[in-house]
């Protein structure tokens, strides 16, 4: 049980490493943009206490690492059009992935 906590614990610190050097390749307005997100998710359970929003919090931080990890997705990313869209007009998350994937 205790090598199981280690493996799991080094997994982990790994995945944080990785995000600390993903954060680290952003522009300063892609990183603003990124803790506003995060904050919002964390506003909205502290507002309401609804684990929900940490669950959505931790998926989105969780494919937000592993697309902007890989160069190819991030510089893609960065061509994208820049026009925002609406508020409510969210996109899923899973046809971005498999769009750019394409």
């Amino acid at each position: 049980m205790e090598s199981r906590q280690k493996a799991n614990d080094a997994l982990v610190a790994d995945a944080v490493q990785r995000a600390g050097q993903m954060f680290d390749m952003l522009t300063a307005g892609e990183q603003r943009s990124l803790f506003l997100n995060i904050y919002e998710d964390i506003a909205k359970y502290s507002r309401t206490g609804d684990i929900d929003h940490l669950k959505k919090l931790a998926e989105s931080v969780e494919v937000t690492v592993r697309l902007r990890s890989t160069p190819e997705i991030q510089q893609a990313l960065r061509d994208a059009p820049t026009t925002p869209i609406g508020r409510g007009e969210g996109v899923d998350v899973d046809d971005v992935v498999k769009t750019l994937r394409e």
